[in-house]
């Protein structure tokens, strides 16, 4: 308390005495979250979220989509440019026989030549990779309907995901009361939806059994997990994907912290009528898991040695999915609850971005410093040939 009485006025809005956090860039003094992002700070807000975005960008695998644009770029590339006259081997002749969708990024980076690898690695470099993929607008990050719109322009807007349909009330399903601890355990899941939704760019249903392994890994309340606070719940995320457990989903600590503001404008939608946000991203976490279990179905059918390893999917996805209705059934009756932990969970966002952006600015400056030395290390040689005069 006497810390929060003798904190500075905040630069973007008008309470006193709420400046708790300084921003490393500019050094101007916030509150939350929302002053952190405000129209007058987006100097430095912007390019933090940018950073995250581009660097998360270079960090992905590509899919079987991303692979066939970078085949059909080359292509291009190559139509435009003349062949030598000694003969160089055409492209379509050096991937013939390889199945772009099926192989490996490996296979087909050894049949690019030496210029091809060094032009495209330019190209990843430069902002123009953006082009490629057309970056998906989380549908909780979208603006509300507007009130005028060009009647024949499609709209740009991302539709909510519908609710699931005949979920049960919470009475019938905990008739002996539910836990306290439910909302910290969606707090949980939710954080691993939005972690999945923006790595698959909006088509987790499209790859669902891919999707439906990163939430397991990351989410520990889609097992057995239990959290008794939101800052652990997100933490618990944050610790998996920076250990082995989700480590093959990291992509950068800024990366995975710019996710936490996510679950803020989630819970906030939890006010939202008729269909609170939380439920539409159960519900959506719902549909994922169904499409896995189907595709789990099918595989159990037609293969031989991994019908066992199938099968127990299936009844994963299965366990997962009643799960996930009992969660909405909750959210559906105490949906108000999640908006109590809104606070500790914008606290949270603000404390993980300026530590992060610190750790940015103290590792900036260090490496200004070795620069220096290397660059005076290269100014003054160790040998030097004394003069026989």
């Amino acid at each position: 308390m006497e810390a929060a009485q003798v904190a500075d006025d905040c630069k973007f809005c008008t309470e006193k005495g709420t400046g708790r956090y300084t921003c490393p860039r500019c050094n101007a003094r916030y509150c939350s979250v929302e002053c952190y992002k405000a129209t007058d700070h987006l100097s430095c807000s912007e390019l933090f979220y940018r950073d995250c975005f581009m660097e998360g960008l270079h960090t992905l695998q590509p899919d079987s989509s991303q692979r066939t644009k970078l085949m059909e770029m080359l292509r291009r590339q190559e139509m435009d440019s003349e062949l030598d006259d000694d003969g160089a081997d055409d492209l379509t002749e050096r991937f013939a026989g390889v199945n772009i969708d099926g192989c490996s990024t490996e296979v087909i980076w050894q049949r690019l030549t030496d210029s091809e690898r060094a032009e495209f690695e330019q190209f990843v470099k430069s902002d123009e990779v953006c082009g490629l993929v057309e970056l998906w607008m989380p549908w909780w990050c979208a603006s509300s309907q507007t009130l005028v719109e060009e009647i024949g322009k499609e709209s740009s807007r991302t539709n909510v995901p519908a609710a699931l349909a005949h979920v049960q009330p919470i009475q019938q399903l905990a008739k002996c009361g539910s836990s306290n601890l439910i909302p910290f355990s969606i707090i949980n899941v939710l954080y691993a939806y939005a972690y999945m939704a923006r790595l698959y760019n909006g088509d987790q249903l499209a790859m669902a059994s891919e999707s439906v392994t990163v939430m397991l890994d990351i989410s520990e309340s889609l097992g057995r997990g239990v959290f008794s606070d939101a800052s652990l719940a997100v933490g618990g995320c944050l610790t998996r994907l920076e250990s082995s457990v989700a480590g093959a989903n990291f992509i950068s600590r800024e990366y995975s912290v710019s996710v936490v503001d996510d679950v803020c404008k989630i819970v906030a939608g939890a006010a939202r009528m008729p269909l609170p946000y939380p439920v539409a991203a159960l519900s959506d976490c719902h549909c994922v898991f169904h499409a896995a279990r189907k595709e789990a179905v099918r595989e159990r059918k037609k293969s031989g040695g991994s019908e066992k390893l199938a099968d127990e999917d299936r009844k994963r996805y299965y366990m997962v999915e009643k799960k996930l209705e009992y969660l909405m059934s909750w959210v559906s009756s105490h949906g108000d609850t999640l908006l109590d932990l809104l606070p500790a969970l914008e606290l949270e966002s603000c404390e993980l971005t300026t530590q992060l952006a610190v750790h940015r600015s103290e590792q900036a400056s260090v490496e200004e410093v070795i620069k220096q030395k290397k660059s005076a290390i290269k100014q003054n040689p160790l040998i030097e040939e004394i003069s026989s005069s």
